[in-house]
């Protein structure tokens, strides 16, 4: 009796759906969209090829699957944390706790932003998906305590995306040390340390 069409051969070699999704996630961390084979991946981990699409369908749709479940898993919990500040009524505070939070988890997490500033860079919708659903509801919560610190004259009038690009291109030096650090001694392993840069961002901001 044949096997139904789309499902993986009866003797593969197989992994769960989850294993299949962290794997997944590695590949779409460490490469580019186009550059994701999901053959060479299948061939690299010794599953049948028709493997990841009975799981997913397509690569688009696995992409989707890793974004939806990893990411998502770690932003809902980095905007849960900032929503517990906002009953504060120091917004200074607030944003530096904001920034604290959002590099920590870089730090914590490379590979998840790696995923999410190649998909950034990408001209298609994936790019859209990741700042509507990601970035953004981050980056308006940031503004909110932004605005406030402004309006009680604690911090210099600077725009939105000053600080935005302050918190990204920190993102982007701590999920890629080796440009922040070339030409430093860094015996101690110390590397880029989190509360040092707030600190110094911090200091930025204020007259």
């Amino acid at each position: 009796m044949g096997r139904t069409p789309g499902r993986p051969a009866a003797n593969a070699n197989t992994l769960s759906r989850d294993a299949l999704l962290e794997h997944a996630f590695e590949e779409f961390s460490s490469k580019s969209f186009n550059d994701v084979s999901l053959r060479a991946l299948a061939k690299k981990l010794n599953v049948s090829d028709s493997l990841f699409n009975h799981h997913f369908g397509s690569k688009n749709k696995l992409w989707n699957e890793v974004v939806d479940t990893i990411i998502e898993r770690e932003f809902r919990l980095l905007i849960s944390e900032l929503e517990l500040d906002i009953a504060l009524d120091n917004p200074l505070s607030m944003l530096r706790n904001y920034i604290v939070v959002m590099l920590e988890v870089a730090k914590r997490k490379p590979a998840m932003f790696k995923l999410i500033f190649s998909g950034l860079n990408d001209d298609h919708e994936r790019a859209h998906y990741l700042r509507d659903k990601y970035i953004k509801p981050y980056l308006k919560t940031v503004d909110k305590a932004l605005n406030l610190c402004i309006e009680r004259s604690e911090i210099r009038n600077v725009s939105n995306v000053t600080l935005h690009t302050l918190i990204l291109g920190s993102v982007d030096m701590l999920i890629r040390p080796e440009f922040a650090l070339q030409g430093v001694d860094d015996t101690n392993n110390q590397g880029i340390q989190v509360d040092a840069l707030v600190d110094v961002i911090m200091h930025g901001l204020i007259p």
